[in-house]
């Protein structure tokens, strides 16, 4: 999942470049679907460093 998320959010950011001077919708389109793919990585990661912790006994 976290894979995942950091791909959708790099892409979106990435799409950002190709947008033309009035595409303004098409920038609110590619914002939401960032914030999407910042969601699927941010439960994600904690869960990840959660474990690590528990592993490590911190």
């Amino acid at each position: 999942m976290v894979i995942v998320g950091c791909l959708v959010d790099t892409i979106t950011v990435l799409l950002l470049v190709f947008v033309g001077p009035y595409g303004w919708i098409y920038v609110c389109v590619i914002l939401s679907v960032e914030r999407v793919g910042k969601a699927i990585k941010k439960p994600a990661n904690d869960t990840v460093l959660s474990f690590a912790g528990k592993e490590e006994k911190v």
